[in-house]
């Protein structure tokens, strides 16, 4: 991958995002590797040394990399306790899949993934792709000899403020947060990573890039078309419970209260603002911004 830099930064900076100290060990595939759109996967896989990528976009990469890096430092003074930073393995079908995990706690059972996010991840329950992660990871230490009772993400939300925690009851009231998560029987994790290996191997086989499976509608980050009832034309607020994914719904609503109905059109975040293999796939190709 390419890094350029086009808001001039200083050049420490640069040179710091523009390093790539990541292994994955003698890995076919990671268990953030299952995880990836296998479109995505591959196309990165084959496009490599094409794409390009500003310093800009890869400050909470950055971050993110140095709270895993300083935790990293603080767990190791106490080894007796913690494993950290550890990679394992385990051969599933001819695979060898790896992960390497944060941190293992073994005074509470409790294995750790560090993550740096947002409030309104912190807030939402949306949970399911911490959950995979954590319990492929679960089952890499579980081949490997160490037995979590606990999974947990530990948060880091780059964007709280504490104005709003005084303020709102429902807000996080520190910038830091324990995240438990659910424990999935080993049956449902293997029938997870087998179906994601097979997902990944059936791309790598396809010959013709735009023949590959387009992204699901989650991989894409998909919002859907809404209808939002105004008070009034013009108004830059949807009224309270006024968005709506039926078109008649929402003219319903504006009908009762003499109000107007706007149009807000979907689009597929993450092909149009974070994708960077975008160009070589042709559904991303003919997506436009609106």
């Amino acid at each position: 991958m390419n890094i350029t830099n086009k808001f001039n930064l200083p050049q420490p900076f640069v040179d710091l995002v523009s390093e790539d100290t990541y292994s994955k060990g003698e890995s076919d595939i990671t268990t953030t590797g299952l995880a990836q759109p296998p479109k995505i996967s591959e196309l990165w896989k084959r496009h490599a040394d094409q794409i390009t990528m500003d310093c800009s976009d890869k400050v909470w990469t950055m971050l993110g990399t140095a709270n895993h890096y300083v935790l990293e430092q603080i767990a190791k003074r106490n080894p007796e306790r913690y494993v950290c930073e550890q990679r394992f393995y385990i051969d599933i079908d001819g695979v060898k899949l790896g992960g390497q995990i944060d941190l293992y706690d073994r005074e509470t059972e409790t294995l750790w993934d560090y993550k740096v996010s947002s409030v309104y991840k912190a807030m939402s329950d949306d949970r399911l792709d911490w959950t995979k992660q954590a319990n492929v990871n679960k089952l890499l230490c579980e081949h490997n000899g160490i037995h979590p009772k606990k999974l947990a993400i530990l948060l880091v939300m780059k964007d709280w403020r504490r104005k709003d925690a005084e303020f709102k009851a429902d807000y996080p009231k520190c910038a830091i947060q324990e995240i438990p998560l659910q424990i999935w029987h080993e049956a449902e994790t293997m029938a997870y990573i087998r179906s994601r290996i097979a997902l990944h191997n059936a791309a790598k086989l396809v010959e013709k890039e735009d023949d590959i499976p387009v992204c699901t509608e989650e991989e894409r980050w998909a919002k859907p078309t809404t209808w939002a009832v105004l008070k009034e034309k013009g108004a830059k607020r949807a009224v309270n419970g006024g968005i709506y994914q039926l078109e008649s719904e929402a003219l319903a609503h504006a009908k009762r209260i003499g109000g107007a109905v706007e149009r807000r059109d979907g689009e597929d975040t993450r092909c149009l603002h974070f994708c960077q293999v975008r160009q070589w796939c042709g559904y991303g190709r003919n997506l436009t911004t609106k």
